[in-house]
């Protein structure tokens, strides 16, 4: 039952047919009310529903009537478990319907050909990668003796894989020759692969008349560790599936968590929206995603730009208002836009009641009015930029409140911990969550004393336009410092990512709608941030909520050795290099994104025909020469003897691309090179 919800005026309605008369009620309260559905059709609930089956089911876990594309949506799997549980526990009630349909729309079954298993997926439980180890290492039980007292702990609050009982096999052939090295046994390497952490062999010396040891990559040791972690990706990969009853309880898992998802499909077209600007005509798409939006928990409108995201995002607004879903909407959009936001939605709802609140009036002095007017007040929808959504403190308890019950899991754990490596592991996570905590007390500073925090505005929804501007939150990876992806975030989408996690908390999990035409950018990570965000409780459910997990399971991090940026000597390198399991990530992505992209119009806008010619030029002396004064420059930059303001990387390669260019780029009193790159172009051209 939504709250506030007002029942429509349907006394002298005109009599309409079962079916369209079940498409009035939940677009007139959101949901399927047989009583309403009675009156607008003049049956009777007995008629309502021998006329309605197969239009709407009872599903179980709601204990109320729901339509049938979203019973029939979902993880199917799961919803037939839950009915076969019922049974099970004694439940009479008949289902077989239900399960009948549930049978014929579940998705076909991935088999193991198709899926992608790596060392530490977050779906493998435990006791497979123990008995891979002991395969492995070919660990034998004699007749009539105790099986070995090896397995493997997984700390799902530190995220981290152990594996105990591992010294007595530590000298094994296997162990320190096949599968592991004389720097790095097999169980390390394992334990390593497990937990993301990088497969590197260091060399420590002591420079010349200094105290501090250093650390150097020795790189013929590497090679040879990240080879034979390789080696067992492959026996592990070739061993998995192979057997059974491995191979059905493993299957069983990975298709019920991942493949058993049938998206939902949403239709718009009758929507009367009440309130709207008759004169204005919502296309298809618009429709069908601002129905999404009303009965999603968190979404996120991904349609190209120029496709109507705005009037999407305001109808929303006006229809979560009208069926009590949200009492209060709060729209959050670039500064420069902020006007012409607020007069496209007057223009879609001239009677819409909007505050819209402007970065001048928002200063330290007004900000406290400001605030007590949004507290006090009931507005379809606060419209204000980024810049003051930002100057909105979260309190203290709920900027604390999910460190706090990690820091309380952890201890829980540390209490219980039998062996002393995983108190180990649990001690140093507790100690980085302490760091965080202080992080936050020493902010709390500068809050001042009677400042109204976010979570007393009684805001019930976020929308978030533009959203590619807050993709850089913070994440925490073992794998270190991976291109595209920036560990430490920014505070601005760290303040958002707090906010809408507090909606959501309170508010059964739903309370955030992002609109963007370009959800992924630069990187894979992108997509990851987003279901973040807006998928936060179905990824801790599939346990996929830390990055290195969802990384295991839909990518690869190799480790190789490229050559440097200006082009001297190596380095080691870790990067995503590889992407599996695509529709399982696809599947999980349409659970929050609702896609629109006319291909059609953009292939108009391409050339027919490109007509391209590579040339390769020889580089003169004089750029030979440049690049070694390049080197040295990056060698400086590495070792931190030239401050970051004076040199970088950055520059470096930017200098390297205008001398590769054309040497007067860089040297206005260089010989002009015919031969150079860009006079190549101009004769070409």
């Amino acid at each position: 039952m939504f709250e506030n919800e007002q029942q429509p005026n349907i006394e002298n309605a005109e009599t309409m047919t079962i079916h369209s008369a079940l498409e009035r009620c939940v677009d007139l309260v959101g949901r399927v009310d047989l009583r309403i559905v009675c009156s607008l059709a003049k049956v009777t609930e007995e008629e309502a529903m021998t006329y309605l089956r197969g239009a709407i089911y009872y599903d179980p876990q709601q204990e109320a009537l729901v339509t049938a594309e979203e019973y029939l949506s979902g993880n199917i799997q799961k919803k037939i478990n839950y009915i076969k549980k019922l049974r099970e526990d004694g439940d009479e009630r008949d289902f077989s319907e239900n399960l009948k349909a549930l049978e014929t729309v579940l998705p076909p079954e991935i088999q193991p050909g198709k899926i992608k298993a790596a060392l530490g997926s977050p779906w493998i439980p435990t006791w497979v990668y123990r008995d891979f180890i002991i395969a492995l290492m070919g660990i034998k039980t004699p007749a009539g003796a105790a099986k070995p007292k090896l397995f493997v702990e997984y700390i799902r609050s530190a995220n981290h894989y152990i594996i105990h009982g591992k010294k007595p096999f530590l000298e094994f052939t296997r162990a320190k020759l096949t599968y592991g090295t004389e720097r790095m046994n097999a169980f390390e390497i394992i334990e390593r692969m497990l937990n993301s952490r990088e497969i590197a062999v260091y060399d420590t010396f002591y420079p010349d008349g200094k105290d501090q040891p250093v650390r150097r990559i020795n790189k013929a040791e590497t090679l040879l560790a990240q080879e034979r972690s390789k080696q067992i990706a492959e026996r592990f990969s070739f061993w998995l599936f192979k057997d059974e009853p491995r191979r059905s309880e493993l299957l069983a898992l990975y298709n019920e968590n991942f493949c058993a998802i049938r998206p939902r499909r949403f239709d718009g077209s009758r929507m009367l929206l009440p309130g709207k600007n008759p004169d204005i005509k919502l296309q298809k798409h618009q429709l069908d995603a601002v129905k999404r939006i009303v009965h999603s928990k968190n979404v996120l409108i991904a349609h190209q730009v120029g496709a109507g995201k705005t009037y999407v995002l305001a109808a929303a607004a006006m229809e979560l208002r009208r069926l009590g879903i949200s009492r209060r909407n709060l729209i959050v959009v670039p500064n420069n836009i902020l006007e012409q936001w607020h007069y496209e939605f007057l223009q879609l709802y001239p009677d819409a009641n909007i505050l819209m609140v402007e970065p001048r009036s928002f200063t330290p002095a007004g900000r406290s009015k400001v605030l007590t007017n949004i507290k006090n007040n009931d507005y379809d929808a606060v419209l204000m930029g980024y810049g003051s959504f930002s100057l909105i403190p979260l309190s203290r308890d709920e900027r604390e409140r999910e460190l706090i019950t990690a820091l309380s899991d952890i201890s829980e754990g540390m209490k219980n911990a039998v062996y002393n490596d995983a108190y180990t592991v649990l001690n140093r996570y507790a100690s980085r969550i302490e760091h965080r905590l202080q992080k936050l007390w020493q902010e709390e500073e500068a809050v001042p004393k009677d400042a109204i925090f976010f979570d007393e505005l009684g805001i019930d929804t976020i929308f978030v336009d533009e959203a590619h501007n807050f993709k850089n939150i913070s994440i925490e990876t073992k794998h270190g410092s991976l291109p595209g992806l920036n560990t430490k975030g920014s505070r601005r989408c760290d303040d958002l990512m707090a906010k809408l996690r507090y909606i959501q908390r309170t508010h059964g999990g739903r309370g955030a709608v992002f609109a963007t035409g370009t959800p992924i950018t630069n990187s894979v990570s992108d997509m990851y941030t987003m279901q973040r965000y807006l998928g936060y409780g179905h990824m801790d459910e599939l346990n996929l909520l830390e990055f290195d997990n969802w990384v295991k399971m839909f990518s690869e991090v190799t480790e190789e050795f490229e050559v440097e940026a200006n082009g001297v000597g190596y380095r080691l390198r870790r990067r995503l290099s590889r992407y599996y399991n695509l529709p399982e990530l696809s599947l999980l992505f349409s659970d929050i994104a609702d896609l629109y992209f006319n291909v059609a119009d953009e292939e108009k806008k391409l050339p027919q025909t490109v007509n391209c010619v590579n040339c390769t030029v020889p580089a003169s002396e004089s750029l030979r020469n440049y690049i070694e004064e390049l080197a040295a420059r990056a060698e400086q930059v590495k070792q931190g003897t030239i401050p970051r303001t004076e040199d970088n990387m950055l520059k470096i390669t930017t200098d390297g691309r205008k001398a590769a260019l054309d040497m007067r780029l860089v040297d206005p009193n260089a010989a002009d090179d015919p031969n150079s790159k860009l006079n190549t172009c101009v004769e070409n051209v």
